[in-house]
């Protein structure tokens, strides 16, 4: 079951709008009622039981009781004591607007579930007894609300969602793919947004589908908002890709890490432990402020953390070793558990060590890929080329624990951003535009990365890529030059929209000649891409001077 799953049975106020939502979201529109006409509330001791009263609403007309579709303005009599319920079966049955609905589901969603009758918590000891068979459609609101509701009457903890148990459950049973591309969609049109360059979504499969699903419907919307069909469209999230780079490092955790971890966690246990560790560093004279923090093991930042700040705090560790009987007690077997690894001893700290050193680059890379008040996207490709330039290197390192993480990342690292192919090329073309690197910049790191061979082919990817793009604006919104990187010909005359020859100025030869001619002058003028791509980088000094320049202004005035 992923976009629709269960339909609830349970009877709602006639009332609320959500009566209006008894088969999925966006129910059709009915006319309002006329005349002298009072919808009523379905509760008391009249309620109905039958799941019919799902999908009618019951009301007064001139005194009578009468029940009117929800899909389409038919209505029946429905006294209780003069009416049964069968003429509104049939027409259930029949209800072209009700049965178009089920239909536009997915077949594979619908099917017959058991539901237990939804009561109170507290109205009933025996909450949740007896079931009815149902046509199960998923409703995205009712679930999310019966989840909440589990976890205040369970006393479930929050984090309980984010654990692997639920989240495989989830992959189970709830909307996937498409599902999500649905809801950007209402985002986009909620907001009247038509004219989408990238949706930057973490590295999911399900996030794929639901990438494809917009592009298809922004190509289907016939807008010029949507630069080469969408071809940049997908933006996988950078800071995600790190995390899942270093994770890989980090899988097997080095005895260093779990020693060091086992003993700030003794002295986080207890207050009292906690005391006589600060009178370890007073003792010690350890002027820093800070103080050590326990890491979440998998979260690989906080373990970067923990160790930076453990690291100032070696003395301290050190003469509790020596003096806090119960820390070293702490450590030894004890009845049915194995002895925790630790205390920390030199090699443990030195280890250490080289983690921060390694781990420094890509936390301080996930903060700044991770800002919200700053531009981010001309950063990738010089974190990118940090990364990839650190892990290459440490992968020949002769500490064998340094070379094992980074061979380890360097995989991962391969697998998401070693190839043009797998990586959106705006990240790249972002620094390009930037006037202190340009195309320049891009090839030298291309050399340095992967030699000479491959820095031209590589090079010339990006710079076609550019111009592909500068073309699409051109062709959009107007202007001078075209594309450079190749001349006019007959062949490349395009046709009448579709195609279709409706035009027959196609067949003069003079209006091709003169197309050509345009093509060819433009080539040899060079465009703006090509203007700015031969201009000479800024120097970062000069820039820095004019942005002060600038900026400088009198106070007094």
């Amino acid at each position: 079951m992923n976009d629709d799953d269960v339909l609830p049975t349970n009877i709602v106020d006639s009332s609320s709008s959500k009566g209006d939502e008894a088969v999925g979201s966006g129910s059709l529109e009915v006319a309002p009622l006329k005349g002298n006409v009072k919808p009523l509330a379905l509760g008391g001791k009249g309620r109905q039981t039958s799941d019919l009263w799902n999908h009618f609403t019951k009301y007064q007309d001139d005194g009578r009781m009468r029940a009117r579709c929800k899909y389409c303005p038919k209505n029946y009599a429905c006294d209780s004591n003069t009416n049964g319920t069968t003429n509104m079966n049939k027409h259930l049955q029949k209800c072209k607007n009700y049965r178009a609905k089920l239909a536009s589901a997915d077949p594979k969603q619908k099917c017959l579930v058991k539901q237990a009758p939804i009561t109170s918590y507290t109205t009933s000891s025996r909450e949740g007894c007896g079931s009815s068979i149902g046509l199960g459609i998923f409703n995205e609101e009712d679930t999310r609300k019966a989840l909440v509701e589990m976890l205040i009457v369970d006393e479930l903890p929050f984090r309980f969602v984010e654990k692997r148990g639920f989240r495989k459950f989830c992959r189970v049973g709830m909307p996937r793919g498409e599902t999500i591309g649905k809801c950007i969609e209402q985002v986009l049109l909620d907001w009247g947004i038509d004219r989408i360059f990238t949706i930057t979504v973490d590295n999911a499969s399900a996030n794929q589908t639901a990438i494809f699903y917009v592009q298809r419907k922004l190509k289907s919307w016939n807008v010029d908002g949507l630069i080469l069909d969408g071809k940049y469209l997908h933006l996988r999230c950078c800071a995600h890709i790190v995390n899942l780079i270093v994770n890989d490092g980090l899988k097997e955790m080095h005895d260093s890490v779990v020693a060091i971890r086992n003993a700030v966690k003794f002295v986080k246990s207890f207050p009292s432990r906690f005391q006589n560790f600060k009178k370890y560093v007073e003792r010690e004279k350890i002027q820093d402020k800070g103080l050590v923090v326990l890491d979440v093991p998998t979260r690989w930042n906080s373990t970067y953390l923990m160790l930076a700040s453990s690291l100032k705090f070696v003395k301290a560790f050190d003469r509790m070793d020596d003096e806090d009987g119960h820390y070293q007690s702490y450590f030894k077997a004890v009845e049915n558990e194995p002895k925790k690894i630790g205390p920390p001893n030199f090699e443990h700290w030195e280890n250490a060590k080289v983690f921060v050193q390694f781990l420094k680059t890509f936390y301080d890379v996930t903060l700044q890929f991770s800002a919200t008040l700053s531009v981010t996207s001309n950063l990738y490709f010089h974190k990118w080329g940090t990364i990839n330039n650190q892990l290459t290197t440490m992968s020949s390192d002769r500490n064998h624990l340094v070379c094992q993480m980074a061979s380890a990342m360097k995989f991962k690292f391969e697998k998401y951003w070693g190839s043009l192919e797998t990586t959106n090329k705006l990240l790249i073309i972002a620094v390009v535009l930037d006037p202190m690197y340009k195309l320049q910049y891009v090839s030298y790191c291309f050399a340095v990365l992967y030699g000479a061979g491959s820095r031209d082919s590589m090079t010339a990817n990006i710079k076609d890529a550019l111009v592909e793009l500068y073309d699409s604006y051109n062709a959009l919104y107007g202007g001078s030059g075209g594309s450079t990187s190749g001349g006019g010909s007959v062949d490349e005359i395009p046709l009448a929209c579709g195609g279709e020859i409706d035009d027959s100025s196609i067949f003069d030869l003079s209006v091709a000649f003169s197309q050509t001619v345009e093509k060819q002058d433009s080539i040899r003028g060079t465009n703006e891409v090509e203007r700015y791509l031969l201009e000479p980088v800024e120097q970062l000094a000069k820039l820095t001077n004019e942005l002060r320049r600038v900026t400088t202004f009198d106070m007094g005035e």
